[in-house]
C-alpha cells in the first residue's frame, strides 16, 4: 500500500484528524487549568491531557502501520502529527500566554509534543506492525 495514493491518504487522515483531536483537547485542557484554583485539580487535568495524547498518538501510529504493514510509517505519522499540535500548541501559548515568553520555552514546548507524539507513536506503531505480519485473513 505504500506506494498507492489511498495509501498517502490514509497516511494523511490520520495525520490530520489525531491533530486535530489532540490540539482541541490540549485547549480544552489548558482552559479549564486555567479556571481551576485548585493546584491538584491542575494537575489530574494535565495528566489526564498526557494519557489522552498518548493513546491518540499510538492508535495513529497503529492504523498507519498496520495499513502501510510498515513499522516506520506509523511511528513517521504519530511525530508528524505531534509536530502539528506542537506548533498549534505554540501559537495558543503566544495568543494566552500570561507571562513573557522566551524562544527557548516555545522550542520546549513543541519538543515536548514531538516527544509525546514519539512515545506514543512508537508503541502503536510496533504494534500495528506486529498485527499486521500475521498470516494472511
Amino acid at each position: 500500500m505504500a506506494t498507492t495514493k489511498e495509501g498517502w491518504g490514509r497516511f494523511a487522515g490520520w495525520v490530520l484528524a489525531t491533530s486535530l483531536a489532540v490540539a482541541l483537547i490540549d485547549t480544552a485542557i489548558a482552559e479549564l487549568v486555567r479556571l481551576a484554583h485548585d493546584a491538584d485539580l491542575a494537575t489530574e487535568l494535565e495528566t489526564l491531557d498526557l494519557v489522552a495524547n498518548f493513546a491518540l498518538f499510538g492508535w495513529a501510529g497503529y492504523r498507519v502501520a498496520r495499513a502501510w504493514r510498515a513499522f516506520r510509517p506509523g511511528l513517521e505519522a504519530a511525530v508528524l502529527a505531534g509536530l502539528l499540535v506542537g506548533l498549534v500548541a505554540v501559537a495558543y501559548t503566544l495568543v494566552r500566554a500570561l507571562e513573557p515568553l522566551t524562544y527557548s520555552d516555545l522550542v520546549q514546548l513543541l519538543a515536548w509534543n514531538v516527544l509525546y507524539a514519539a512515545l506514543g507513536g512508537v508503541v502503536g506503531a510496533g504494534l500495528g506492525w506486529r498485527a499486521s505480519s500475521g498470516p494472511p485473513r
